[in-house]
């Protein structure tokens, strides 16, 4: 079976003589599945409060949380601790959660 001329050409190389999905096609599908995933866990760290003891790593850098239980002192690039009772948004350096 020939590949349809209809196809654009970026998609024909995902499709095998036969008609059917190549390897190289469940491949890309599985990177585009996995970005998905990880953009997902971003937005649910992002927009669920928790407590400083509940975040995840702070590597990748340039992670984004919102905490309920802060200590003083409150102040932007401060290293988070917990116990306090401080809603604050923090940012992860790669090493440390920071806020602002």
């Amino acid at each position: 079976m020939a590949i349809s001329p209809l196809l654009p050409t970026h998609i024909q190389a995902y499709v095998g003589a036969d008609g059917k999905p190549t390897k190289e096609f469940y491949n890309y599908l599985k990177k585009f599945t996995d970005a998905v995933a990880a953009i997902q866990a971003y937005i649910d760290v992002m927009s669920t409060p928790m407590t400083v003891a509940q975040l995840p790593s702070p590597s990748p850098s340039g992670q984004r949380a919102i905490v309920t239980d802060a200590l003083p002192p409150i102040g932007l690039d401060n290293i988070v601790s917990g116990g306090g009772t401080n809603v604050i948004t923090l940012y992860s350096d790669g090493t440390n959660w920071r806020m602002g």
